[in-house]
This record gives C-alpha cells, structure tokens and sequence, in this order.
C-alpha cells in the first residue's frame, strides 16, 4: 500500500489500515521523537529489531578544487569522531524523549 511519506504510513498503521510498514530505524526514531501528529500514540507503534536490509550512506560533493577540499576537511574531521558512540548517544537521548 503506497504513502506519501513515512508520517502517513505510520498514520496507517496506527489506524490499522495496514498491519506493518517498512521503515529506516532512525527515521522512525526522529518521527517518533518530533512529529505532533504521532505524539499521543507513539508507545502503540513496536519496531522489530532486525534488519532487513543494511544500506550504506554516501555524501557528494562537487567535482572541483572547493568540493575536494571540503572532502579532505570533511574526510580528516570524520577521522576525529567516534561515530558509533555518537550515535548511540542521539539514539539514548531520543529514546527518553519517547518515555
């Protein structure tokens, strides 16, 4: 069954239009955390804990002097973060603002 958008699949699936919906975890993490319409039954919605799928993440950057240069920036900066342990902070800090 086809949406628009996440918000109204989560929509449908509260309203029991459809009876599961295939969602990114973070996306659904940040719906969750910030969309009014979902606010007064979001502890209705359960998230099975397994992937079905893994996607990689790419950023771009313009093929001249300046995009390279903000790769290389971008490039060392990421070196610097520890990216799992921030992610399981933004993740720590969502999860409370849902309890």
């Amino acid at each position: 069954d086809a949406a628009p958008s996440d918000v109204s699949n989560l929509r449908k699936l509260l309203a029991h239009r459809v009876d599961v919906i295939v969602i990114d975890k973070y996306v659904l993490h940040q719906l969750l955390a910030s969309e009014p319409s979902l606010q007064a039954e979001k502890n209705r919605i359960e998230y099975y804990p397994h992937e079905l799928a893994k996607f990689s993440m790419h950023i771009c950057f313009q093929r001249n002097e300046r995009g390279l240069a903000i790769q290389k920036a971008f490039n060392a900066a990421l070196d610097k973060i520890d990216t799992q342990k921030l992610e399981d902070k933004y993740f720590q800090q969502l999860d409370a603002g849902l309890k």
